[in-house]
């Protein structure tokens, strides 16, 4: 891995954060995946709401 901090997922099917050369499991923190999954929620369902209103115009 370069220098550069990148959110990975792999055949293991686990989630990897890579920051300043070390590696993290996500998926290994319970809490964080919950966080992580609600934040997808909100923006998806934010997403869906701007464009049924785009639809509607």
């Amino acid at each position: 891995m370069k220098d550069k901090d990148m959110l990975v997922g792999w055949d293991d099917g686990k989630i990897y954060l890579y920051l300043k050369g070390e590696e993290y499991c996500i998926s290994d923190e319970p809490e964080l995946v919950e966080k992580i999954i609600a934040l997808c929620r909100q923006h998806y369902e934010q997403k869906a709401r701007q464009d049924s209103v785009t639809d509607e115009q």
